[in-house]
């Protein structure tokens, strides 16, 4: 028996520079409305090895993007057709650019372009393998009717 409420694991890429995570967060009701569920992306940059463990700036450098249906679909069209995506996010003064480009015969970067009102500005990209790519097509494409509580 499935327990519904387990919060499901995160999805992680490490690469040297860079780090992924996705995690899929559940609709939920709250009182009469419904509210439909996201994928959670954030990105952080390599901050620092310590004792042979490397160490991502979670905390204080992450970028964090929320994907919904029309951005997986995207996404998992790119990935299947072997091509590229790219979407934008504006949420009060802060725009987001997420861009899913081709890395010759290797895979794609994924990339996000944060820029704020304030000027500030961040962008993180991590390299994604033909094999993550074709893992994570999966894991987005799972994710679509969990989101709607299609299940």
């Amino acid at each position: 028996m499935t327990d519904k409420n387990i919060m499901p694991s995160q999805f992680s890429i490490f690469k040297g520079k860079s780090a992924l995570r996705m995690q899929l967060q559940k609709p939920e009701a709250i009182e009469d409305k419904f509210k439909i569920g996201c994928i959670i992306l954030q990105m952080a940059p390599f901050k620092e090895e310590r004792n042979g463990v490397r160490i991502f700036a979670w905390e204080e450098l992450k970028v964090t993007v929320k994907l919904g249906v029309n951005d997986l679909t995207q996404l998992i069209y790119a990935i299947d057709a072997g091509g590229e995506a790219k979407l934008f996010h504006q949420f009060n003064d802060t725009t987001k650019s997420i861009e899913l480009k081709l890395n010759g015969d290797k895979g794609w970067f994924l990339s996000v372009a944060q820029s704020a009102k304030d000027g500030a500005k961040q962008n993180i990209s991590i390299p994604i393998s033909r094999e993550e790519g074709y893992a994570l097509g999966i894991m987005l494409r799972a994710a679509i009717p969990l989101i709607h509580n299609w299940f």
